[in-house]
């Protein structure tokens, strides 16, 4: 019984070295990046912040430590009313405003985000397609983040200067 116990702590010591941790951890790593994300609001903003932490984990090139903030608004616009009060297209976007403070200055710009939709013959399906079409925004937007935050960060010109308490 004692070889038993002292193998199952020589495995379980092992595996706390080699950085395991278990499946329903809500612990993932994603936080520890040298970019910190604050939350963004709505279903979109949820999804486009998980991509962002994935994406931005390894850093931007230049950038020792930075925090982004990101405000987003989600758009519909519904495409040919159908008889059955569906539609027969929905285009949803998500409009995103950003700003990253690092030690060196400030980045800021704005991206958009779109998915389609093609039209169902029933209403709880429509509420379903928008609510992937909305993840599916969320995505692009934070890929186009993404990349202009690598395009950025390289070009000292892009930074703007942070205020300093002087200016108010």
């Amino acid at each position: 019984m004692k070889r038993i116990a002292a193998a199952f702590c020589f495995s379980s010591l092992a595996l706390a070295g080699c950085g395991f941790t278990p499946m329903y951890s809500t612990q993932d790593g994603l936080e520890t990046g040298p970019i910190q994300i604050g939350k963004i609001d709505g279903y979109a903003g949820h999804a486009m912040r998980k991509e962002l932490l994935m994406l931005l984990r390894p850093g931007l090139p230049g950038v020792s430590s930075g925090t982004l903030e990101v405000t987003a608004e989600e758009n519909i616009r519904n495409f040919d009313f159908q008889p059955q009060g569906t539609t027969s297209r929905t285009r949803v976007s998500l409009s995103a405003k950003y700003q990253l403070v690092t030690p060196d200055g400030i980045l800021q710009g704005n991206v958009t985000g779109s998915a389609n939709i093609v039209g169902t013959s029933l209403p709880y399906q429509d509420v379903t397609a928008r609510r992937e079409a909305f993840s599916k925004a969320g995505l692009d937007a934070a890929t186009k983040l993404a990349e202009e935050l690598r395009l950025k960060s390289g070009n000292p010109d892009a930074y703007r200067q942070p205020r300093s308490k002087a200016d108010g």
